[in-house]
């Protein structure tokens, strides 16, 4: 019997239960991998792995947290990262728990709608600081925190349209040290998703900061990313295959399921 039609014999019930024991199991590869960036005070992981939770993921990896640590998630990034840095990715979470619309009708079915009125209250006080240096840099990740990638996007393209430039250049002048990190990482995967997971590996992989699991679950398992796009831009800015840096990473392994899939992306001809 074929698994569409077993899973078509499955009783609501039992589906539930099967949907759940799949949610936990995500959970506890998700709130592992977190314990160990943050028990190793690895920044750039810890917030890989918050800004791809959403609606209530998080909840679900919180609880499971518990069983690697005797305090909570935010406790822990408190005393690893400094407030400020609990304060922003906290802020980051809960913004991503708010459900996205997205559009119904036929010609743009499915994608999200994006709620403007937080975008232009933002860009409009941006404007007004943009030649003053009051601004401070936990005024613009106080502002940053609450817009989702899609509102993210829209204010990048509203600096390009109206002013010129990108919002890339703001995060580089009003930030610095682990915030601007934090900044750039968030404006990074809202706007260009494949370069923020290809400038991801490329910073990680070197200082074996990731086991192969956490390498599949960035790559396959959770985003919706273009692959080969991901392969095209990292070797363009670094001159290598990914598929070859993962391999030695990874001792080499030929067989390594995420080595053969970056390779297929790699060799992909569109015509």
């Amino acid at each position: 019997m074929s698994l569409i039609k077993e899973m078509e014999n499955i009783k609501p019930n039992n589906l539930k239960l099967l949907i759940e024991d799949l949610l936990t199991d995500i959970s506890i590869l998700f709130a592992e991998e977190l314990y160990k960036a943050i028990s190793t005070s690895n920044i750039q992981i810890t917030t890989s792995l918050l800004i791809d939770l959403w609606g209530d993921e998080f909840d679900q990896v919180k609880n499971v947290y518990k069983l690697y640590s005797n305090e909570s998630i935010w406790k822990s990034i408190e005393e690893r990262f400094g407030k400020p840095t609990e304060d922003f990715l906290q802020c980051v979470v809960e913004t991503r728990k708010v459900k996205i619309k997205q559009a119904t009708n036929e010609d743009t079915f499915g994608k999200p709608i994006v709620n403007m009125s937080e975008v232009n209250k933002t860009f409009h006080y941006l404007l007004k600081q943009k030649n003053s240096t009051n601004i401070t840099e936990q005024q613009l990740s106080n502002l940053l925190c609450k817009l989702n990638p899609f509102q993210l996007e829209a204010l990048d393209m509203m600096y390009q349209q109206d002013l010129k430039r990108t919002f890339f250049e703001v995060i580089k002048r009003r930030s610095s040290g682990q915030m601007h990190d934090l900044l750039l990482s968030l404006y990074t995967y809202s706007v260009n998703k494949p370069m923020y997971f290809a400038t991801l590996f490329h910073d990680v992989l070197p200082k074996e900061l990731v086991s192969v699991l956490t390498a599949q679950r960035l790559l396959i398992f959770r985003s919706e990313v273009d692959l080969q796009l991901v392969c095209d831009i990292y070797e363009a800015l670094y001159g290598t295959y990914l598929s070859d840096d993962v391999k030695q990473k990874y001792f080499g392994k030929q067989d390594n399921a995420l080595t053969n899939l970056l390779k297929s992306e790699e060799t992909t001809v569109v015509y």
